[in-house]
């Protein structure tokens, strides 16, 4: 036994040996200094208003390098209002020569990389997931602050929730919802404030306020017979939505049952 395992462990050395040996035929040695100018590569940058991501350059810049950190990573002088964390791997950029045709162009925002200069979320959507049988994912919509171009943005719950400071400001703007609206809902056509029940005809309280996932109608959970006690988690339908669907499902397995009566009939009849 300990005869495989040892053959088992020299095998695995040598296949790492010869991975680590066809990388570093591929490496090339560079040195940067502080003050150089190098182009920072686009691989993990989000451009917005570019169709595809194969339009959007491969490289921008180029940029000056203000601090080295290490053999590994750089420190880059950004354009003021970059959302972007200003250090990177030397593997994402590359010496800039005079001779370079790249146009300079401003980074954007980093997938996965919590923006830190969050001013407010000012909104949400609730965007259905494909192939997630009716599911849904929250994105919020995200003020920045010091951004010259007033530009906003919807980014995923998940994102926001990596990041300790970003995490208490999405509590505090769940807190800040009316009960209805905290549970995952489809962006809804109408304003909020003209949502009136359907029973009372009244549109307050509004924290007792209810939407149909289907027909987005109001209703008071007070007014629902048998009363709700509590806001419903995900999707709710109301009494109509409840009755149209259960009256179709009933047509369907009658007609599963009447099916093969009907499939005897026409055999009968060739």
């Amino acid at each position: 036994m300990q005869s495989r395992l040892q053959r088992a462990r020299e095998a695995l050395k040598r296949a790492q040996d010869r991975q680590k040996a066809d990388a570093d035929k591929r490496r090339r040695p560079v040195s940067y200094e502080v003050g150089q100018d190098v182009l920072l590569s686009t691989a993990n940058i989000k451009f917005k208003g570019v169709g595809t991501k194969k339009l959007a350059p491969k490289w921008v810049g180029p940029y000056k390098i203000v601090e080295l950190i290490g053999p590994a990573a750089v420190r880059l002088a950004l354009p003021k209002g970059s959302r972007i964390h200003p250090v990177f791997h030397v593997s994402l950029v590359k010496p800039f020569k005079s001779t370079d045709s790249t146009p300079p162009a401003e980074p954007l925002t980093i997938d996965g990389d919590p923006a830190l200069s969050v001013e407010a979320l000012t909104g949400h959507r609730d965007e259905p997931i494909r192939g997630g049988c009716g599911k849904t994912r929250r994105e919020y919509l995200v003020k920045y602050a010091n951004d010259p171009t007033d530009c906003k943005s919807y980014e995923p719950e998940r994102n926001l929730r990596a990041c300790p400071e970003l995490n208490k400001m999405v509590d505090a703007y769940e807190e800040g919802l009316s009960p209805a609206l905290r549970n995952p809902h489809p962006v809804l056509p109408v304003n909020w404030d003209e949502v009136k029940c359907k029973v009372c005809n009244e549109p307050e309280p509004a924290d007792t306020m209810v939407l149909c996932s289907k027909c987005n109608s109001g209703w008071h959970m007070p007014c629902l017979s048998p009363p709700l006690a509590e806001v419903p988690k995900g999707r709710w339908y109301c009494p109509p939505c409840q009755a149209t669907y259960q009256a179709k499902k009933q047509a369907q397995r009658a007609k599963k049952q009447t099916e093969p009566i009907r499939r005897s009939e026409r055999l009968q009849q060739r």
